[in-house]
């Protein structure tokens, strides 16, 4: 009986995750481009272009599903965990200025698209913390999840 565990391919699952979050991001930056000429020029309806633009953004949302079902157990805690970062940073921001807004009727509006980039730099900031902390980009030592810790 044979009771050797195999490996996850996690360089497979990592490329394809990257191949699929650059890819889904191209498409947004692009679809972002063409929504704003067309609409300045006055021959797209803003009620076409919000759901369009939230078409690449539902891929990014599934390629983050689908890696968290492939990547190993210390990748998924790092993804997790830079999620909650952002969206914990995210909540700190909307809760309190949305009661502002709401019982200030002089305060000016916050610009929401202001929000995706405070999400992303909180996001990214904290996964790269997260490699980095657990050794995933040391050139000195080969990351793999499945060794034996040192004692």
């Amino acid at each position: 009986m044979n009771t050797t565990v195999k490996k996850p391919n996690l360089k497979q699952a990592q490329k394809r995750y990257v191949k699929t979050i650059i890819g889904w991001g191209c498409s947004f930056f692009i679809l972002f481009i063409i929504a704003v000429k067309l609409v300045i020029a006055d021959k797209l309806n803003i009620y076409v272009v919000v759901p369009m633009l939230a078409l690449p953004l539902l891929g990014v949302i599934f390629a983050l599903r689908r890696f968290l079902k492939d990547g190993d157990e210390m990748q998924k805690r790092v993804l997790v965990e830079a999620l909650l970062w952002g969206l914990s940073v995210l909540m700190m921001i909307i809760i309190p200025w949305g009661y502002m807004e709401v019982m200030t009727p002089k305060l000016p509006r916050f610009p929401l698209f202001f929000l995706g980039n405070v999400f992303m730099l909180v996001f990214l900031g904290k996964l790269m913390h997260g490699h980095w902390k657990t050794g995933m980009f040391s050139k000195t030592q080969d990351y793999d999840p499945w060794r034996e810790p040192k004692k």
